[in-house]
């Protein structure tokens, strides 16, 4: 019975501390898609050299788009012209990080590992870009210029008209619709399973890893890298569990690699990548993420230990009056808002992305013995 007890104040307590973090980055999310045309990222990413690189990396960062809607949306700007480096960089930091996960990362591990975050992301990016660049040939005929501009667009369509008020209207609906329904339904189930891993870890996982030998070092490295490299799990999702990690002895680089690994990889994933793009594409995709979060997860320690920084997460509620209270309407809030999107289908969409991913990953294993 304690541990059931302890099961749900540790779920409580999360959930109260990431709400507030997690609405002021959807909400942020729906601002970015409204008001950053998507055309204008077409132009940035249609580079085929280091440059484009750079800039498709960079352009993914505060994107807020997961890892199964990343896919669809890189396929349709390699045929608007994007080139596979630049898709790929693209396909790297944009579900390692966006708004909502960085806001989050902030509220439960702060401001040090948040920007830090991103920053992996980047230099991940950046290595499989380099590599694409020298081992991929881009000789596919992409539709460049076949599709005039109709003037209407999924991201930066007119929010103002002559009068100011209408579109206002407008940029108010889109931005709903986007942050708190489409974007909405994408995060909440695999935050809801976040969740419950996170206070699973802090009930069945000893007080002190470093007891095991996982405190620090390659080996808890690789754990990470095994645990989070086949099955989906969001940016967003993560965040509390590698906090939840970090409590209980795991290094902060450890948990570095958990972040970076788990968001941009998952078996669905690589089979869309593996059919559109090519085995080499994958391979070189792979690769340079396993590469680049080991490689962060490590320096992210050693930084650590030479700035005298530590990563201390905050897993309980503030006593301030004010904040308290901000807390726990945004944990209502945030309760309502998950409440209406699996009442219109977010739970089943949920549920069968989960089981399809699983079918996937055992369909793969038991297809490989002969």
């Amino acid at each position: 019975m304690e541990l059931f007890k302890l099961f749900f104040c540790s779920m409580w307590e999360i959930f109260q501390l990431l709400a507030p973090f997690m609405l002021i980055g959807l909400l942020l999310a729906g601002m970015i898609h409204v008001f950053i045309p998507r055309y204008m990222i077409q132009r940035l990413m249609g580079g085929k050299g280091l440059l484009s690189v750079i800039t498709s990396a960079a352009i993914g960062i505060p994107l807020p788009i997961c890892s199964c809607a990343v896919v669809p949306v890189s396929i349709e700007l390699h045929r608007k012209g994007a080139s596979k480096p630049s898709i790929m960089s693209f396909l790297i930091t944009t579900p390692e990080s966006g708004t909502d996960s960085i806001m989050i990362t902030w509220g439960l591990l702060g401001p040090f590992m948040a920007i830090a975050r991103p920053i992996a992301s980047f230099f991940s990016a950046l290595l499989a870009g380099f590599f694409a660049v020298c081992l991929l040939k881009d000789n596919d005929k992409n539709n460049v210029g076949e599709k005039k501009d109709s003037g209407c667009h999924d991201h930066g369509e007119k929010c103002f008209d002559d009068e100011g008020y209408v579109g206002i209207f407008q940029c108010f609906k889109r931005i709903w619709n986007y942050a708190f329904k489409k974007m909405a339904d994408e995060i909440v189930f695999s935050l809801l399973v976040g969740l419950l891993l996170a206070s699973l870890i802090i009930i069945a996982f000893p007080d002190n890893l470093a007891m095991y030998g996982l405190e620090k070092g390659i080996i808890p490295m690789l754990i990470m890298l095994a645990a989070s490299v086949p099955l989906y799990m969001c940016a967003s999702a993560s965040t509390p569990i590698a906090a939840a990690l970090i409590v209980k002895g795991i290094s902060p680089g450890a948990a570095m690699v958990f972040l970076l690994a788990g968001p941009a990889t998952n078996v669905t994933t690589i089979t869309m990548l593996t059919k559109q793009f090519g085995g080499r594409f994958v391979r070189i995709y792979l690769a340079c993420i396993i590469a680049g979060a080991l490689i962060s997860g490590y320096l992210f320690d050693y930084l650590l230990v030479l700035s005298g920084i530590c990563i201390v997460p905050t897993m309980s509620m503030d006593n301030h009056s004010i904040i308290g209270t901000f807390q726990w309407v945004s944990a209502l809030l945030l309760i309502a808002l998950m409440i209406w999107r699996f009442w219109n289908g977010a739970a089943r969409t949920g549920l069968k992305d989960l089981s399809n991913n699983v079918f996937v990953l055992l369909r793969k294993e038991t297809g490989s013995k002969p």
